[in-house]
């Protein structure tokens, strides 16, 4: 009879257990991250009153008698279930869906929870408001890339007064479609060009002279192995290593000067005869009108080593009567020329005037016709009459500029709008580029196109119908020439009107400070563009330029990318070095729409400081700066065990490793079966108010009738008390 009360005991005791437990639940129902509990029972102790005999031949076996001895405690588990969330607007509290702990710190313990109730404090530390304790992550470095593994973890702080450097631009990418529609303006076309191939990295010249008192009289000689920009880039580099003498350029030729005119020699060694100019005979009339000066003698363009020349003669006709100077000597002083020529001349005299020009001066009033002969090629001058003046003769000399235009051994062709013209010959006789218009010239009949020479001697082509563009090829042949020029090298023309697209980017130095560039799309011809960029105030200053192909699908197949350099000298105030960046136009298009290019991406950026941060799906805390920049700061991690039922309530929603939890592991959100992070979010209690009221009922109810045992045992000895009476 004591076994069942004490039974119902056992039962009281473990239902009172249960509702405690079921009480902690519902008092827990809207604590973040709390996870609610479960009780089960187990069987205690059984009393045996006979054992289990087994069956015989004759008699079958009997099962043992046991009587129990009530209820014990069997477990209290806690349920891991995922809680529902809750948005909060915060951007630090943190809900975790899926496996995964918050790993929080007090410098020597780690802690685990759910309850992501997250803030900075004033040194930057990211914290759990509930306990205090430090939230656990890792760091990104300087450039916001963060490590590859999670080994360790370590205090998430971030600087809240961080500001990043400034960043220069080094690539901008454009996009969007260039239209096809756009056709070429009718327009005239100036073709210009440089009249010097300055290159002379693939083709070096050496360039020698002896001037004498300078060098001990032995030959200077100048290598000349590398490009230049400028003719004044190539004269100050000659003028730099020249002694004696200075080099300039006039009417287009190279001309070295001694530096005491009138008792110099200057001799050209190692020349090709090609090369070999007598002169760019000028007329300079004196002050009072009297005498003729021809340029020559000092200011001579080739040297004077005539050995290789035939013939060369200069001849003077006054009045009707020719004089002929023949030159013996294969080199000469300029004392030594002058001598030469007076020794022939009749009724003229030969001099130099202050500025070492040579002057012939007549004697009468009458015509005066100078030429040179041999196989120079050399500026020819019509005949020129003399006109009456006070008390001598006034001399004017018309002649064309003695351009170096020989394509016989380097043919060059020319092609505009279909037609093809082909220049073969030497134009470097009389007439000198009017030679080479008239070639052209007669190439082009029957087209609408015509070719003349401006006031500047730029060769120009107009058109009389809108076209697709003008392709100007050259043979490869050509080669770098100090002493004469080669007349399509570096040819350019103007652009169309109508047919220009402009975009205005905005780009960064070293130091964050902003500068604006022009980048110009040209239409050139049939599915050819060009790109070129500019500074807003400085047009004619080129940064960088190229062409762009597209095929007949609107698809660019060349050119695509291009480089754009900014000299440090081009913005004020000066830059502290040179900004070069890459443009990428690969995803430039040419249909049939409109104009639509964009600028998709310039990566530089000014200075900036921290205003917000975002924390992703991976734990990822994301800084965004003043500048519009975004950067990674650093990775909230997570943490799992191989039975999170074994850990131990610490308090606070927070819980402790136990012997029986299991090793446990650092990871990151979104990988490696670890669960994602919500910000803005936080994770409530998964207690079931509906499973909870159940329990209660079912547990009053176990504890009932456990009381009834304890009184119907009561009752029943109160029945053998009463035996007795």
């Amino acid at each position: 009879m004591l076994r069942s009360m004490f039974a119902g005991v056992s039962g009281l005791k473990v239902h009172q257990t249960k509702m405690d437990v079921i009480g902690n639940n519902i008092a827990n129902v809207n604590t973040t991250g709390f996870k609610s509990s479960r009780v089960s029972f187990s069987e205690a102790l059984n009393q045996t009153l006979q054992t289990a005999s087994s069956p015989s031949k004759t008699r079958a076996g009997l099962n043992p008698q046991q009587v129990g001895l009530g209820v014990r405690l069997g477990t209290i588990d806690v349920i891991h279930t995922q809680g529902p969330t809750q948005s909060t607007g915060n951007a630090t509290d943190l809900a975790i869906e899926g496996n995964g702990f918050f790993i929080l710190s007090d410098g020597q313990k780690e802690y685990f929870s759910r309850a992501g109730m997250f803030d900075f404090d004033e040194t930057g530390h990211l914290f759990c408001k509930a306990t205090g304790l430090r939230v656990q992550g890792i760091l990104a470095n300087a450039d916001g890339i963060l490590p590859e593994s999670i080994d360790q973890v370590e205090n998430i702080k971030i600087a809240i007064n961080d500001i990043v450097p400034p960043r220069a631009t080094d690539m901008i990418t454009f996009g969007g479609n260039l239209d096809a529609r756009v056709k070429m303006a009718a327009t005239t076309k100036v073709f210009s060009g440089e009249l010097y191939d300055l290159n002379f990295s693939n083709s070096p010249q050496v360039l020698s002279v002896i001037v004498s008192g300078s060098n001990n009289d032995q030959p200077q000689r100048i290598l000349l192995n590398k490009d230049y920009a400028t003719p004044d880039q190539l004269l100050d580099d000659i003028n730099s290593r020249l002694q004696g003498a200075r080099a300039a350029f006039e009417d287009n030729k190279l001309v070295i000067s001694h530096n005491n005119p009138g008792a110099e020699t200057i001799i050209f060694e190692e020349i090709d005869d090609r090369d070999l100019v007598l002169g760019a005979w000028q007329v300079s009339t004196g002050i009072d009108g009297s005498q003729s000066a021809l340029k020559g003698s000092v200011a001579l363009t080739s040297d004077l080593d005539l050995s290789s020349v035939t013939n060369p003669e200069l001849r003077v006709t006054i009045d009707g009567n020719e004089i002929v100077i023949s030159f013996s000597q294969t080199t000469y002083t300029v004392q030594d020329l002058l001598d030469a020529i007076n020794k022939e001349l009749i009724g003229a005299t030969a001099g130099l005037d202050q500025d070492g020009f040579l002057v012939i001066t007549s004697d009468d009033v009458g015509e005066i016709d100078i030429s040179v002969s041999g196989n120079m090629v050399a500026q020819v001058f019509d005949t020129t009459q003399l006109t009456t003046g006070i008390s001598a003769t006034q001399t004017t000399l018309v002649g064309d500029r003695a351009l170096n235009i020989d394509f016989s051994n380097n043919p060059a062709i020319i092609q505009i709008n279909g037609f093809r013209i082909v220049l073969d010959q030497d134009y470097s006789q009389t007439g000198g580029i009017a030679n080479l218009q008239d070639a052209i010239n007669l190439q082009l009949q029957g087209s609408s196109l015509t070719a003349s020479v401006d006031g500047n001697g730029f060769l120009t082509i107009v058109s009389d119908f809108a076209g697709s563009g003008y392709d100007i090829q050259v043979a490869d042949a050509i080669t770098p020439d100090i002493f004469g020029t080669d007349p399509l090298t570096e040819i350019g023309r103007d652009a169309d009107e109508g047919v220009n697209v402009t975009r205005t980017v905005v780009i960064y130095d070293s130091l964050g400070s902003s500068h604006q560039i022009n980048v110009t799309f040209s239409k050139i011809g049939d599915n050819e563009w060009s790109w070129t960029a500019t500074l807003p105030n400085d047009p004619n200053t080129i940064l960088g330029s190229d062409r762009l192909v597209f095929d007949t699908s609107g698809a660019l197949i060349s050119g695509g990318k291009g480089t754009i350099t900014i000299p440090a000298d081009a913005i004020e105030p000066k830059l502290a070095k040179d900004i070069t960046m890459e443009i990428h136009l690969g995803d430039l298009t040419q249909f049939g729409e409109s104009t639509s290019v964009v600028l998709r991406n310039q990566n530089g950026l000014p200075s900036g400081a921290l205003d917000s941060i975002a924390i992703d799906r991976s734990g990822i805390i994301i800084g965004s700066f003043s500048n519009g920049m975004t950067k990674n700061l650093a990775q909230v991690a997570l943490a799992r065990c191989d039975n999170p039922a074994g850990l131990l309530k610490a308090g606070n929603s927070i819980f402790q490793e136990s012997n029986n939890s299991g090793q446990r592991d650092f990871g990151r959100a979104e990988s490696g079966g670890y669960g994602s992070i919500m910000s803005n979010a936080l994770e409530m209690s998964n207690v079931d108010l509906s499973e909870e009221f159940t329990d209660m009922i079912i547990t009053q109810r176990g504890f009932q009738a456990n009381s009834r045992i304890i009184t119907s045992s009561d009752e029943m000895l109160q029945e053998v008390v009463n035996l007795k009476r």
